[in-house]
């Protein structure tokens, strides 16, 4: 008893010292922040836009951790309060979701989106307004003179359609009742299917319960510097390296195979959970900078390619094969009477600076063009409630 005892007190005071230690440097960092912030402009797709400050982009690096749904495979972002960033818990499934400026509803009655997705449809590069859940809201509630819209964006850094098909389950099965479901997804499947290896496989099932909890109740500062500097260190010395099941052919064509199937599937049963609710369903596949040629060179495309390159070595020319892959199954699942809408190729012909990462996230200008792409759609079909 006294040895455990010993052990249990030598890992308080290692735990204590750890927690003071990482608020500590997270204080002394975020001074240094605040002294001097980031500096947006580095960034195409965010240079001389209005939100973009450094303050801006501290907060947006301050939401990227996620954190586990007890006895699911669900990650959620954490909870959050900002300026530009909020993240809420709201009822009645007690789940975290993003902000979105939804008006007052002033004409009965009320239609509930569910905007699931990941970190496209969080927002990772736009404030609360500007998200395409906020922007889909302004739009529907403008344009339907008959029906109010409340939108609720579900969306999740590193979320798959694996974990989304979970999401679905559970919103449902907790209360949640929309009268139209809206999924946008698809980059996150071909990188974890093809570039990692692992088809349907999401990023929630290496987070066992005692990770969580550290994920849940421990600063997380050193970790994150700590990650960054390493990461950028490797890119600088070239230690990155594609990951060997990329590096044959017909080992891609058989991943791509099995992602694609994956995804399908999910659609497919997210769909039927939804009929079974009696809500709408709308599967669609988020833009992505690989999934066609553009019109104009615009500076974000070659900023896109060196951060692809450099932190996803050998993703870049897999992807345009992968992505006609999966919009060829998006057109297949009309065949099984599910609505679907294709937005991989949408910024094809823009002109100006959209994207703003090797990961697939754009700024609030073509936040807005989902918006009213999604919008279009919806209100092409008579809205109905549920009794």
């Amino acid at each position: 008893m006294r040895t455990l005892a010993k052990v249990l007190l030598i890992l308080l005071i290692t735990a204590g010292l750890y927690w003071a230690l990482d608020i500590g440097y997270g204080y002394y960092a975020g001074k240094i922040q605040r002294a001097e912030p980031p500096n947006a402009a580095y960034i195409p797709g965010l240079r001389g836009l209005r939100y973009a400050s450094g303050d801006f982009m501290i907060e947006a690096g301050s939401t990227i951790d996620t954190e586990a749904v007890p006895g699911t495979g669900i990650l959620t972002p954490k909870e959050f309060h900002g300026t530009f960033f909020n993240i809420d818990r709201k009822p009645p499934t007690d789940l975290l979701y993003r902000r979105t400026s939804n008006p007052d509803p002033a004409k009965p009655p009320t239609v509930t989106v569910l905007l699931i997705g990941g970190s496209t449809i969080f927002g990772a590069d736009a404030p609360d307004d500007l998200t395409i859940a906020s922007l889909l809201s302004r739009r529907l509630n403008a344009d339907d003179k008959t029906h109010s819209y409340v939108v609720l964006n579900a969306g999740t850094f590193g979320a798959n359609s694996t974990m989304e098909r979970e999401r679905l389950q559970y919103e449902l099965a907790h209360g949640q009742k929309p009268e139209i479901v809206i999924v946008m997804d698809g980059g996150l499947d071909l990188m974890g299917g093809i570039y990692l290896g692992a088809p349907g496989r999401t990023f929630a099932e290496g987070r066992g319960e005692v990770a969580d909890f550290f994920h849940r109740y421990f600063p997380h500062n050193i970790y994150w510097a700590l990650r960054g500097w390493l990461s950028q260190r490797a890119i600088k010395l070239g230690l990155k390296k594609p990951p060997a099941n990329i590096q044959k052919p017909v080992d891609v064509d058989k991943l791509t195979k099995d992602t694609v199937a994956f995804w399908l599937d999910n659609e497919a049963a997210m769909a039927k959970l939804a009929k079974d609710a009696g809500a709408r369903f709308i599967s669609a596949l988020e833009p992505n900078r690989y999934a066609s040629s553009f019109s104009h060179p615009t500076d974000d495309l070659k900023f896109v390619d060196r951060q692809t390159d450099g932190h996803l070595p050998g993703l870049r020319p897999i992807m345009p094969k992968a992505l006609a892959q999966l919009s060829a199954g998006s057109e297949s699942l009309k065949a099984q009477g599910i609505e679907t809408l294709d937005l991989s190729t949408i910024f094809k012909d823009k002109t100006q600076n959209l994207f703003t990462d090797g990961a697939g996230h754009f700024n609030s200008i073509g936040n807005a063009m989902v918006a009213d792409r999604l919008a279009a759609a919806i209100l092409a079909t008579t809205v109905t409630t549920q009794p």
